[in-house]
């Protein structure tokens, strides 16, 4: 998985100035939502303000508060977005490696189980006849993937599909992405 690693951190970096400005931009709005909410505040207050000046601070109060929570919850949104976007880079990346990348990746995958005689494996298309020329430990199936790649050995079905293996590490992958994009702490907020 170090190929896939490495395609990560790869990605993450080529993001990072992408979420940067993702980023900007959601604390400018925030800004402006706070500022908006806070002069909409200050004209209650003047009008409430012959009620009782403690009136007027809850009001206040109560709609920075609004404001604040509304640019966190615009923050978390974006950040979200961004980490999607992130994966989704991941995997087109992953499956538009180069042919030997490729070749390299379903060698140690498959070098890590026992395999009759009879397995066959499933590549993608655009892979398939760089794998048929270069691989010849395993049958190569006339059958295509459109992610990754596939061993059928009888009932046994060992599936390296990309989008499955990112599906099933994805809360790992997430917080990964989150810890590299966000580590700096004028992002975490």
């Amino acid at each position: 998985m170090s190929n896939i690693e490495t395609l990560l951190e790869k990605i993450e970096a080529d993001s990072k100035q992408e979420q940067q400005s993702i980023i900007d931009a959601a604390r400018q709005k925030a800004e402006e939502i706070v500022r908006k909410t806070e002069v909409e505040s200050r004209e209650k207050s003047e009008v409430f303000l012959k009620k009782t000046e403690q009136e007027a601070e809850n009001l206040i109060e109560k709609a920075t508060g609004r404001a604040e929570l509304e640019a966190r919850d615009q923050i978390l949104k974006i950040k979200q977005s961004t980490i999607e976007k992130v994966i989704e880079l991941a995997v087109d990346k992953l499956n538009d490696i180069s042919n030997d990348d490729y070749l390299e990746y379903i060698k140690r995958e498959v070098a890590s189980v026992d395999l009759s005689e009879n397995a066959e494996l499933k590549v993608m298309a655009k892979y398939r006849e760089y794998i048929v020329e270069n691989f010849k430990e395993i049958k190569i199936s006339e059958e295509t993937i459109n992610s990754g790649f596939a061993v059928q050995d009888g009932n046994v079905l060992y599936n390296n599909d990309f989008v499955g293996i990112i599906e099933n590490n994805r809360s790992d992958i997430e917080g990964l992405i989150y810890r590299e994009l966000f580590s700096n702490g004028n992002l975490k907020k």
